[in-house]
């Protein structure tokens, strides 16, 4: 997954066979990459925004969020829930 410097995905790519460079934009300003199928799973799509954070701040962004329905959260294996919207 591209990011920019505000953890905006800029483009999201599911899976690339070992030791192949993918072309980057100037925005991005780091990679992430992730089990398979987590991108698929998750649904992330380029203009989400991503929280980059350790678990115990995650409750708490979760928790002060009042707004959110149960269908707001994605669970991937080994990864726990997050919030996919």
């Amino acid at each position: 997954m591209f990011l920019d410097a505000k953890h905006h995905v800029l483009r999201a790519i599911e899976s690339s066979p070992p030791f192949r460079f993918v072309s980057m934009d100037k925005n991005v300003a780091s990679v992430l990459e992730l089990p398979v199928h987590t991108i698929d799973s998750s649904q992330t799509q380029p203009g989400n925004q991503l929280v980059i954070c350790v678990v115990e701040e995650m409750v708490l962004r979760l928790r002060s969020m009042q707004d959110l329905e149960k269908d707001d959260f994605v669970e991937l294996s080994g990864l726990g829930t997050i919030f996919a919207h």
